[in-house]
């Protein structure tokens, strides 16, 4: 038999640096909203309260305060004697957000914003679950 060799003259008929692109551009898009969806601490703050207007606001430091009164950021706790050194040593100082367990007195949650916002914090955001019902 004799096979006879196609070759193509100019482009190719389907191109795929377009469509790697897109692709690429849908992967980034995804990834980057898929942070958007919730609140996100290293410490589980098991009951969260509730609340029917809820919205994802970007901070640059989260404080995760769980019902025995422990304030943590990322995986460490923050004894609150030191809470003020530890808020002041932060260089983006533009959003804070305090996730609290719905058990932790009110009055303690505020006091922890007064420090954030002494600190020079511009603005604090407190974190809640969406109301279900």
């Amino acid at each position: 038999m004799i096979y006879k060799r196609i070759r193509f003259k100019g482009n190719s008929p389907l191109a795929l640096a377009p469509l790697v692109d897109v692709v690429f551009l849908l992967l980034v898009f995804f990834v980057s909203s898929y942070r958007m969806t919730g609140i996100y601490s290293a410490v589980n703050v098991k009951d969260l309260p509730k609340s029917d207007f809820v919205s994802y606001v970007e901070s640059d430091l989260i404080l995760s305060i769980n019902a025995e009164g422990q304030i943590f950021t990322d995986e460490y706790e923050i004894p609150l004697d030191s809470l003020y050194s530890f808020l002041c040593g932060k260089e983006d100082k533009g959003r804070i957000t305090v996730v609290s367990d719905k058990n932790v007195n009110v009055g303690y949650v505020i006091f922890i914003i007064g420090v954030a916002k002494s600190a020079g914090f511009k603005e604090v955001n407190i974190g809640t679950a969406k109301n279900v019902n």
